[in-house]
């Protein structure tokens, strides 16, 4: 409530998410969430900004959420998979993904995560590239990330040095701080997203905060109005 957003944890059926039945089946629930909105165990409902729904997976929901970025993309802001990559999906929606691996993960080189964001650099559209560090377990500069920029929208791609197949929770910060809060879906049916701006009122909201998977993908749904 104070960063006016609700974490969305699902667990996996069976604890193995599928592409072809879990991916029409989130894509309802997320086009529903304009109407319905989302109820808590507590019976609390909240309203739900249409335009900022974020997904992030790992692992197994790493797999799911980049393919769902490939397929649906049009019902989300933005996406982070973490730690293996899939290349399904058609959609030539560009939609802005930050996706990482640990360079000891045991899936890093086989895990089709650079096949991923190549693609998702041409649908943007990407000309240059910079390098940002980020600290992880107290180690300053231990996930380089590459940000390809001069497209329609960025795409990421960290390598976190010395960092096993594992979630890399005070990360989760950085995605939000500096990928997730700064965009938004388009109002103008395109189903593609942008920037949101930063000045004449309408300022994109700043939070700090870690949190706790609970199960193999996080959907980050912002309550925020613009």
């Amino acid at each position: 409530e104070q960063n006016n957003f609700i974490v969305y944890a699902p667990t996996a059926p069976g604890f193995s998410w599928s592409l072809s039945t879990d991916g029409p089946r989130y894509r309802t629930l997320i086009n529903g969430f304009a109407t319905n909105g989302i109820t808590a165990a507590n019976g609390t409902k909240y309203a739900v900004d249409p335009r900022r729904v974020y997904m992030y997976g790992f692992s197994n929901g790493s797999i799911f959420v980049s393919g769902y970025s490939m397929t649906y993309p049009e019902t989300i802001a933005a996406a982070a998979p973490w730690s293996i990559a899939s290349t399904s999906g058609s959609s030539t929606k560009a939609l802005p993904v930050w996706y990482g691996i640990g360079n000891q993960d045991e899936y890093y080189g086989s895990d089709d995560g650079q096949t991923y964001i190549n693609r998702m650099k041409n649908l943007a559209g990407s000309t240059s590239s910079q390098t940002i560090n980020y600290s992880a377990f107290g180690v300053s500069n231990r996930i380089a990330t590459t940000v390809h920029t001069g497209g329609t929208v960025e795409v990421r791609y960290s390598l976190a040095s010395d960092i096993v197949h594992g979630n890399v929770n005070e990360h989760m910060s950085n995605i939000w701080r500096d990928f997730f809060a700064r965009y938004r879906k388009k109002n103008d049916g395109s189903g593609l997203s942008e920037l949101i701006p930063t000045a004449g009122g309408n300022e994109a909201p700043v939070a700090n905060f870690t949190t706790m998977t609970n199960g193999l993908t996080v959907t980050f749904t912002d309550t925020s109005t613009d």
